[in-house]
């Protein structure tokens, strides 16, 4: 019997996929992948959206976690990341390595996703699916029932596995087709829909983004904790964590360990304080008077003490402090920071890549001329040296202008492109964690990247001889 790994997130289209698997006769047993960063996987027993689905459709469910190994492609992701800290393509490849290995195990003939064409900016493009598809080793073993008639046939597809013609082509990011399909067969109830990733919310990725840089070598508790209460980084530079509620409190309390220790208040209720530092340390004081700032009936001065390490919840010696004041707090806090600003390099490559896609929209001809510029480009960098970012950026904007050019002189013209380019470069880049310098760079290069007027700078180069050697590959 023909057997297939579906890859169940509880949401309506894996069930969906499921569901289209099982009426063609196919034997499917589940996968679910549970992350610190999920914000519906509860604990450590999975999904329960995802074994309510397996339950409904009837089919087995294996659980894996996603672990430390997994936590350092969140941190350093090969093929950048989204809007946040979400490395959307690295995720996908994890989560199809993984699949993969055991679609071997269980001697399934392929893996299955809900995946639809076009859903998803970062991983459901036909190009990102093709790249993650080749980097999970994975090439032709992976069924999308939902958009497969708009694919190339998937192996078991060509080997008469499944029956093509009764898997679907939907695309885009309506639901409506799948919801009226979910109607018909009887699917209700799915909770979980995809999208539920820590890793896209703003302020959560404003908190993941400061530990990297101020401590690289956090570990899963450490990334856990971004989800619990208020974050700060006080004047000695240590990290504090104020609870919101009761049981935020408890789970602060519960994280004490390594150089930790957590403050509360001795006379009245309030909130708890996680110290990620040693009870010694000179922002002692201030995490106390975070907690004075944060209770809700406020008072001029308030006792606060370490809590007791054996956990009976007894505080030691307490001190008195007052609040921080409003200003402190704020300068303290760690929060997002403005919308559509993301790291340095980390997203500046997918990020422009997407939105070059939207600027030329169905013209494909363009869109390969750009990314294989890119490619190009990036190879030559790695040799020579150079400004990744500005060579990243100008690859991906040099023909920007092309289709102003087009439609204000009616040509496409270099001298054209040169002049409608920089203005169009600047809107891209005017929401991105690059330099003034950096920027007024790329701008300059796209300014002359036909005439070579007046510029020689080694980027410059670079850009130059990607442009002309995918030239000649066209010309060929």
């Amino acid at each position: 019997m023909v057997k297939g790994l579906l890859l169940l997130s509880g949401g309506l289209d894996s069930t969906l996929a499921g569901r289209i698997l099982l009426d063609l006769g196919i034997e499917v047993e589940a996968v679910n992948f549970t992350s610190p960063f999920c914000r519906c996987t509860p604990k450590a027993f999975g999904c329960s959206a995802a074994r309510a689905a397996a339950e409904r459709l009837g089919i087995p469910v294996r659980v894996l976690a996603k672990g430390e190994d997994y936590l350092e492609l969140v941190k350093r992701p090969k093929h950048g990341r989204g809007s946040g800290m979400n490395p959307c393509l690295d995720c996908r490849i994890y989560a199809f390595r993984k699949a993969g290995k055991l679609m071997n195990e269980t001697g399934a003939d392929f893996i299955a996703t809900g995946e639809v064409l076009g859903q998803r900016p970062m991983s459901q493009r036909r190009d990102a699916i093709r790249l993650i598809e080749r980097e999970s080793g994975l090439e032709g073993r992976v069924v999308r029932p939902l958009s497969a008639k708009l694919l190339p046939p998937s192996l078991p597809e060509q080997q008469g596995l499944i029956d093509r013609e009764r898997l679907l082509a939907i695309q885009g990011r309506s639901r409506k087709t799948q919801m009226r399909i979910a109607e018909e067969r009887d699917i209700r109830d799915y909770p979980c829909p995809a999208g539920g990733c820590l890793l896209t919310d703003p302020e959560f990725a404003a908190r993941l983004h400061e530990l990297l840089e101020r401590e690289p070598e956090f570990d899963l508790a450490d990334a856990k904790l971004l989800s619990v209460g208020r974050h700060f980084r006080l004047p000695g530079g240590t990290k504090c964590a104020i609870g919101r509620n009761e049981e935020e409190n408890a789970k602060l309390e519960h994280s004490v360990g390594r150089p930790h220790c957590c403050l509360v208040p001795t006379e009245i209720p309030g909130p708890t304080a996680l110290l990620l530092g040693s009870p010694e340390s000179p922002d002692r004081e201030h995490a106390a008077r975070l907690i004075a700032y944060h209770l809700r009936e406020k008072a001029a001065c308030v006792a606060v003490g370490i809590a007791n390490p054996d956990g009976d919840g007894i505080p030691e010696t307490s001190k008195v402090y007052s609040p921080a004041t409003e200003e402190e707090v704020e300068a303290w806090r760690i929060s997002a920071r403005p919308v559509g600003k993301i790291p340095r390099n980390d997203g500046l490559r997918a990020v422009l890549i997407h939105a070059m896609r939207e600027h030329f929209g169905t013209d494909s001809r363009r869109i390969a001329h750009a990314e294989r510029v890119l490619e190009l480009a990036e190879a030559i960098q790695a040799r020579e040296g150079g400004s990744l970012s500005v060579v990243i950026a100008a690859a991906i904007l040099h023909d920007i202008g092309i289709l102003e050019a087009e439609r204000k002189h009616g040509s496409n013209a270099g001298i054209y492109q040169e002049m409608e380019g920089p203005p169009i470069a600047r809107r891209f880049l005017r929401d991105m964690d690059i330099s003034a310098v950096e920027a007024d760079h790329v701008y300059a290069i796209i300014a002359n990247h036909h005439t070579a007027r007046n510029i020689d700078t080694l980027e410059f180069r670079i850009l130059w001889d990607a442009d002309r050697i995918r030239n000649i590959e066209e010309d060929r």
